[in-house]
């Protein structure tokens, strides 16, 4: 049996995320997953999903050929590339959708998340991500809520029209764009009104920067992306700093 490639599991998963709940395509899909092999990154993770999945066939799994060619040696250890992020606001303020760094450090940290609460678990609630986000990988730096306190700020003080402000606050973020000096610490798990979700932490001290020149608290906000949620849909208002590993 060929083995998945973390591309085609993806594409699997979101496929799954666009259908409803109890939708048996849907469930037929997760279910497969867990009965395909997978593609893994070296002997040791290898090892360690078989030591997990007692049930899984050796047959099934292989391992990821190396890149002659010489890869990204930053790509899923969380170290800076060195260039700025260029954050866009619409409606909050996030890091580009389409960030491939972002995308690296999400699919890594699905990797970890699978090992720690099984694929059948972590293939739904990444599916659940999957269709509220699509294909988008992102870091919020200010919220919805915060985003409009400045707006209005600027309003008043500054007697802009909401076009005018939205307009100021475009400009200041382009203006000041942050490092990409962020680093995943690891995943964590948020839980409230009896739904959980689970995300990558992450230090971010450019973004800390940002938000203060932005006149926000810096540390009122937990930077991190998000990798999944439950039925009940993502967890807001619960910290997400934290670490379980």
């Amino acid at each position: 049996m060929k083995s998945l490639t973390a591309s085609d599991r993806t594409r699997l998963i979101r496929l799954a995320g666009e259908l409803p709940q109890g939708d048996r395509t849907r469930r037929a899909i997760l279910s497969g997953l867990r009965k395909v092999g997978m593609e893994h990154a070296s002997e040791d993770a290898l090892k360690k999903y078989l030591e997990d999945h007692p049930k899984a066939d050796p047959k099934n799994h292989t391992v990821k050929k190396e890149d002659s060619g010489g890869g990204d040696s930053s790509k899923g250890s969380g170290h800076a590339d060195g260039k700025p992020i260029k954050p866009k606001y619409r409606g909050a303020v996030k890091t580009p959708g389409d960030d491939p760094r972002v995308k690296a450090e999400q699919e890594s940290a699905e990797k970890k998340l699978r090992e720690m609460i099984g694929d059948e678990k972590a293939d739904a609630m990444i599916a659940n991500r999957k269709k509220r986000d699509g294909d988008a990988s992102h870091m919020t730096l200010v919220t919805p809520k915060e985003s409009k306190d400045i707006i209005k700020k600027l309003r008043d003080e500054e007697g802009l029209s909401r076009k005018q402000a939205e307009k100021k606050l475009k400009s200041l973020l382009e203006d000041n764009p942050p490092p990409s000096d962020w680093k995943v610490k690891g995943v964590g798990k948020a839980e409230k009104d009896g739904n959980e979700a689970y995300y990558a932490a992450v230090d971010w001290e450019g973004g800390r920067k940002l938000r203060e020149s932005l006149g926000l608290d810096p540390d009122a906000n937990d930077f991190h992306i998000t990798l999944g949620f439950g039925d009940g849909g993502d967890v807001h208002g619960a910290s997400k700093k934290d670490v379980i590993e």
